[in-house]
């Protein structure tokens, strides 16, 4: 299994680099624009004699997280903004298995063909804000995501909006019978998080909606 691993790992480098990424820690990072990251995970399951890869899609938008992190009070905000997993971008294909070592450069050239092909494009479209909206509303309904990217557009009523539906959930979880004390602190951490975007939205001029 060790020499599968290593080939695996060898070949992953090598294809990968091929398409302007370069290693960065467990990731593989792209830079998309400026200000905008792409990177990319290869969760690995390596069992039963074989190695099985399912990539995943991250992109870190630099303005919206440093956002985050100045409502949020906190001073890291070099994280993900969006994950994809590969599949939602290209569900013919899953999973990437291998077997033996001879297969891994072929299997690995086959996922980065996919990368290329399915996963840059979803990172170039979240090189913008309103591309990001788009990508957030298609695969991963983060409502304050989504207010804090319409608080960088100035679309006050679709953030409000999106406020409003989140605070609903959060509420509705912190008021539940079964909810336990940590699910209740959080429920109003959150809270409060959302009401330092819902003021930021607020001062913005009133327009109207951008959402469906």
């Amino acid at each position: 299994m060790s020499e599968l691993v290593k080939a695996v790992e060898a070949a992953t480098g090598e294809v990968l680099r091929s398409l302007g990424f370069r290693k960065r820690g467990l990731f593989f990072e792209i830079e998309v624009a400026l200000g905008v990251r792409g990177l990319l995970g290869l969760p690995r399951d390596a069992r039963g004699g074989e190695v099985r890869l399912n990539p995943v899609l991250h992109i870190h938008q630099e303005q919206l997280e440093r956002l985050r992190a100045e409502l949020w009070w906190q001073k890291q905000y070099d994280r993900s903004s969006l994950s994809i997993h590969m599949d939602q971008v290209n569900p013919e294909r899953p999973v990437y298995v291998f077997q033996t070592p001879a297969e891994a450069p072929s299997v690995m050239a086959e996922l980065a063909a996919d990368v290329e092909r399915f996963g840059l494009p979803s990172l170039a479209r979240g090189s913008t804000l309103e591309g990001l909206l788009g990508l957030f509303e298609v695969h991963r309904r983060d409502l304050s995501g989504i207010a804090m990217i319409c608080l960088l557009l100035g679309r006050r009523e679709a953030g409000l909006e999106a406020i409003s539906a989140k605070k609903a959930e959060v509420e509705a979880e912190r008021d539940d019978p079964s909810a336990d004390e940590w699910i209740v602190n959080t429920a109003n951490t959150t809270l409060e998080r959302l009401g330092r975007i819902e003021a930021r939205l607020l001062a913005l001029p009133a327009g109207p909606p951008s959402l469906g």
